[in-house]
């Protein structure tokens, strides 16, 4: 049980990893070459940055949507109480 946990949280920590790289490089993006100066520019391009990033969210989001309601109870050891005959 205790490899399980072990994996599931190496593999928590490397989405987070991935999270962060890929909303450094939409922030990128948008930043361009615009100087960190505190411009109405630079406040516009973090916006949609947000934006995007959330959008991306929302969307990834919708796959859960196909999840019936008792998809994982075998990961998480629940037992079904049987329907009565």
């Amino acid at each position: 049980a205790s490899d399980a946990s072990t994996i599931a949280s190496t593999a928590q920590q490397l989405s987070i990893s991935i999270g962060v790289a890929c909303a450094s490089l939409v922030a990128r993006w948008f930043l361009g070459g615009i100087q960190p100066s505190g411009s109405i520019e630079f406040v516009t391009a973090l916006h949609r940055t947000f934006l995007t990033l959330g959008i991306i969210t929302i969307v990834s989001a919708i796959t859960f949507l196909g999840l019936r309601p008792h998809d994982g109870n075998n990961v998480s050891n629940r037992v079904m109480a049987r329907a009565e005959e």
